[in-house]
């Protein structure tokens, strides 16, 4: 099972579910509610939507399968953390998961998101997001500040911080060491003194790397291959 990230799509994580599927296994990448639709779609959810897309894809794909990998990007890595906690899942793969961020002032959005849902930005789109679906996504979701949403995520990373003493299930952990999103050392070190039931950890750093790893084209096929490896052969 695939995550993809705050704000995100499916369709993000296609070379990891390519790099997957080549090695005989079954793929599925859940869209979470509100994403890749419309801003009034992703307004109208939250983070109890989110977990229970997750949770429900979880518990079918288990009905069908003996073993079921959690594999999640970011937002993604805290509800892949999240079914690890609540099911006996095979593996977790976290991808840049945002156990911790640098922007601090996303403590506050909880709150702040309550008297200011959305405050007007207009943002222009980076390079990754300046052409395609991507573009008219960004429009969407990242041309402003969504405050109230960015507090749903906010309450995600809390309670994935919670959850980690939880975990059984073996873990690899990707982070990049040019993510200006994530604080890696920082979200790593989390991992290692939370996951106190998990006899299998594996951290790793890729070099060169952003935030998007997972799809971007200098480095979406060392990862799917970093993921192919850990899943196939542990």
């Amino acid at each position: 099972m695939l995550i993809h990230g705050y704000t995100g799509y499916p369709a993000e994580l296609s070379k990891v579910a390519e790099a997957l599927h080549k090695a005989g296994l079954q793929v599925y990448a859940p869209r979470l509610p509100g994403h890749g639709s419309s801003r009034p779609d992703f307004m109208a959810t939250g983070a109890h939507d989110w977990k229970r897309r997750c949770y429900d894809a979880y518990m079918d794909l288990r009905a069908a399968h003996e073993r079921v990998h959690v594999v999640g990007h970011s937002m993604g890595g805290l509800l892949a953390l999240l079914c690890g906690a609540r099911f006996e899942a095979a593996s977790l793969c976290l991808l840049a998961p945002a156990l911790v961020l640098r922007d601090r002032l996303i403590a506050l959005t909880p709150l702040v998101g309550i008297a200011a849902p959305v405050i007007k930005r207009g943002y222009a789109p980076s390079p990754e997001d300046s052409q395609g679906e991507r573009l008219l996504l960004h429009k969407a979701y990242r041309q402003d500040s969504l405050v109230r949403q960015a507090g749903q995520l906010e309450l995600l990373r809390r309670e994935a911080l919670r959850a980690l003493s939880s975990v059984r299930a073996p873990v690899l952990a990707l982070f990049a060491d040019g993510d200006t999103a994530v604080d890696s050392p920082r979200a790593a070190a989390k991992l290692n003194a939370g996951l106190v039931k998990v006899k299998n950890l594996t951290i790793d750093t890729l070099n060169d790397a952003s935030h998007l790893f997972p799809f971007e084209t200098s480095t979406q096929q060392a990862c799917a291959l970093r993921l192919r490896e850990w899943i196939t052969h542990g």
